[in-house]
């Protein structure tokens, strides 16, 4: 172990301060408090009460090696200031509260007073915390981001968002200010943001302590950029995804998918890609059986290769819930790798959790549908809707219902099923082959969902002039969460609002 490193164990009391890698650790009596710089402007911030060490690897933030990064530290009575060439951090020894400032000593945030940490009653939680950190705000600075919501909300100075994931409703624990700076949250439960106007604060219903970062761009894209630094890029998609698409709900069978495209081309329209939608499968009982029905949709090859000489793109949906009489639905479940709960249509969604569960996923998508020339994926219900569940309340219900996944129980990792079952297409497709860039249309969002080539829709919006409006601040605070691909139905999928 290097000079100044921390073993991880828990200093005696009186021991407050302790050295580590890029930055601190200050014990108050009652909770430890790590600070560590991960470059010149952002810095980690952990905070864990005595004798419990924060435990799993973060689904988040991507794996990288330790940062070198030029930090000096001065110890005062009261405070230990961290800084390095963009950025000051001060620690109260008392409380361990933060003060973030800029080089030229301008502040920027302030924790507002110790982090609560406090023992919860969760079902099939042995021992855990609700936590939650308060940040004293200026009274000038505006804060955006948290993922897709649809309270028609821009700004989020004096309002409360639920981070929840629901059909049109998506969520990242990822907020930005106008100051300059952005807090990514790196908890996967319920999360509440709440601006009170004399403080905001981030609570979370299950963790084993604070994990957050605080991230200084000196401006949004600057914070931005900051979030992509450690949770990865955003790809670009192969030129066709920028341009025009038809869809519609879905089409019958193959006679229709060629007779639209080549009545498109016959018009001069200039389209780029086709959707098929749900139901290429013939009944709910084949739902989401990832290959074409022979009746319906017969030699899919030479139809995409027909699409292909006609210069479209070809997309279809695919579920990560299957219906009781697929051959993928009885490879699931004889290895025990779908959730017990049976969803609206009679299916039952898979734990993509599990990486067998996603190594045989994709390998039932390759067979039935990549190798035919399938271009990308609409991956609907990522939420996912298990009983369509329509609101943020149905679906936390639902979920923690189910009980627990292959990583543990669903009121821990409420939030991040779609950051799990993009990730595992993307990351399966690539190394497939690397001559077709991937393309994914998903119905729900997480924090570093970007990196896997993920474009998020709002889903199931109803069509009124109200719910358009929404659209607009929903779509603009989703792209400030660091996500930047997102789209919306433009003639809504149902009637009314």
């Amino acid at each position: 172990m290097g000079d100044g490193e921390s073993d991880g164990s828990v200093p005696e009391k009186g021991a407050h301060v302790r050295k580590l890698p890029n930055g601190a650790e200050v014990f108050t009596g009652t909770q430890t408090v790590q600070v560590q710089f991960e470059s010149e402007g952002t810095v980690r911030v952990t905070n864990y009460t005595a004798g419990r060490l924060p435990s799993g690897k973060s689904l988040i933030i991507l794996p990288h090696p330790a940062p070198r990064v030029e930090v000096t530290q001065s110890d005062q009575p009261d405070t230990v200031t961290l800084r390095s060439t963009r950025l000051s951090v001060v620690i109260s020894r008392a409380t361990g509260a933060m003060a973030y400032f800029d080089v030229s000593g301008n502040a920027l945030l302030g924790e507002d007073g110790p982090a609560s940490i406090t023992p919860a009653t969760i079902a099939g939680e042995k021992e855990a915390y609700a936590v939650e950190t308060r940040f004293k705000l200026s009274a000038s600075e505006g804060i955006y981001g948290l993922g897709e919501h649809q309270s028609g909300l821009m700004n989020y100075r004096g309002h409360s968002v639920k981070l929840v994931q629901a059909n049109t409703q998506s969520a990242n624990p990822f907020l930005v200010s106008t100051l300059g700076y952005g807090i990514l949250w790196d908890n996967y439960s319920k999360t509440l943001f709440a601006d009170t106007g004399r403080f905001c604060s981030l609570w979370s219903e299950v963790a084993d302590g604070i994990d957050y970062y605080f991230i200084f761009g000196g401006n949004i894209d600057g914070a931005i950029a900051g979030y992509r630094e450690l949770t990865g890029t955003a790809p670009l998609y192969g030129r066709w995804a920028y341009g025009s698409w038809q869809s519609k709900e879905h089409y019958q069978n193959r006679a229709e998918v060629l007779g639209v495209a080549a009545q498109y081309r016959a018009r001069g329209i200039p389209i780029d890609g086709i959707v098929q939608d749900w139901d290429y499968w013939d009944g709910r009982g084949n739902w989401n059986q990832l290959f074409f029905d022979d009746k319906l949709f017969p030699r899919p090859e030479e139809m995409i290769d027909t699409l292909h000489r006609g210069n479209f793109h070809f997309m279809i949906s695919i579920w990560c819930g299957f219906g009781p009489t697929t051959p993928v639905y009885r490879d699931m479940n004889e290895r025990g790798l779908l959730y017990p709960t049976v969803g609206w249509a009679g299916f039952r969604f898979m734990d993509p959790y599990n990486p067998a569960a996603t190594d045989l996923y994709w390998k039932h998508v390759r067979e039935g549908l990549f190798r035919h020339g399938v271009d990308g994926w609409w991956m609907d219900s990522t939420e996912p809707d298990i009983v369509n569940a329509g609101t943020k309340e149905s679906q936390e219900y639902e979920m923690k219902r189910m009980g627990s996944n292959h990583l543990g129980t669903f009121a821990r990792y409420l939030n991040t099923y779609p950051l799990l079952a993009t990730e595992a297409v993307y990351k399966n497709q690539r190394a497939e082959t690397n001559r077709k860039r991937v393309y994914i249309l998903t119905r729900s969002t997480f924090a570093g969902q970007q990196r896997a080539a993920a474009t998020t829709w709002t889903g199931d919006i109803g069509a009124s002039w109200e719910t358009y409006r929404k659209q607009i601040p929903a779509g603009i605070n989703h792209c400030m969460s660091g996500i930047p691909y997102w789209t919306f139905d433009i003639g809504a999928f149902v009637l009314g609002g």
